[in-house]
């Protein structure tokens, strides 16, 4: 699955990722720097950065995933790899 992703304000903001005609907060409890990379990537920037926050939503969010080098956002792994 392959999906948007922007940010709330430009240059720095709060990632969202688009899904069925909407735009989705993203989440993830282990969201890391590679996943930050690879969303930002998919903006045009050449890296990123996670900011973490007990952000609470008044929207549904978008879990984005276990991302692994050179993964892309919506093609993350569900759950860690082994490694």
């Amino acid at each position: 699955m392959d999906l948007d992703v922007q940010l709330s304000e430009y240059p720095r903001g709060e990632l969202r990722v688009y899904k069925s005609g909407v735009w989705h907060p993203a989440c993830g409890s282990n969201f890391t720097a590679t996943g930050a990379s690879a969303a930002c990537q998919k903006m045009g920037y050449t890296y990123g950065r996670v900011h973490v926050t007990d952000q609470a939503y008044t929207v549904d969010s978008m879990f984005l995933g276990f991302c692994e080098p050179g993964q892309e956002i919506g093609k993350c792994n569900t759950q860690p790899m082994n490694g």
